[in-house]
């Protein structure tokens, strides 16, 4: 083989490893997931928040999670590829129990505006280190995008339960369309 039939293969099978790396590791899928059930979680922080909210999470975080779970094993199978996948599932439980219990105990101490305020920044703190996992600038900006709406929100003087609502629909909005845009351009890049 000459030089040059060397080179276009060393850079074709480095084009499909970045291909097949870029797929075991996309996020479209959660965001779209997690952004959604955000925006279901409008209809209970309008009518009930407070424990109906945790109840809601609860049920909600564990399909998410075990939706995500599944799409991440049918994409690893189609591509005949193992991810590591440890790390994420850590991350994404304690994103969950991190929520339920920001929100959880500062409803409990009826400090409303906090028990409104923190399962966000728990969220944020969620996006930059799934960001560091996965060595993704966009997630680290939706993150950084995220935690200071946050920040801007704690400042306001909106009560609880508006402040609950304007930073669940802010969070489920990016989130879906993040996903979508996410989605998009994996599809293009196929």
């Amino acid at each position: 083989m000459d030089a040059n039939a060397a080179a276009k293969t060393v850079d074709h099978v480095s084009a499909v490893r970045r291909r097949v790396r870029r797929r075991l590791s996309s996020f479209w899928f959660p965001l779209l997931v997690f952004g959604g059930l955000t925006l279901g979680s409008l209809v209970i922080i309008a009518l009930a928040n407070g424990p109906a909210l945790g109840v809601y999470w609860t049920v909600a975080g564990t399909v998410g999670g075990t939706a995500t779970g599944r799409h991440y094993r049918r994409q690893e199978r189609e591509l005949g590829l193992e991810a590591r996948q440890a790390a994420s599932i850590v991350v994404c439980a304690a994103i969950v129990v991190g929520c339920l219990l920001a929100g959880g105990i500062a409803g409990g101490l009826e400090a409303e505006r906090t028990a409104a305020i923190g399962p966000s920044l728990v969220v944020a703190a969620g996006y930059a280190i799934f960001a560091w996992l996965d060595r993704s600038a966009a997630l680290a900006a939706i993150g950084a995008l995220l935690g200071g709406l946050t920040l801007a929100v704690a400042l306001s003087d909106l009560d609880a339960t508006a402040t609950a609502f304007v930073l669940a629909l802010a969070y489920g909005v990016v989130g879906v369309v993040a996903g979508l845009v996410f989605r998009a351009l994996e599809q293009r890049s196929l």
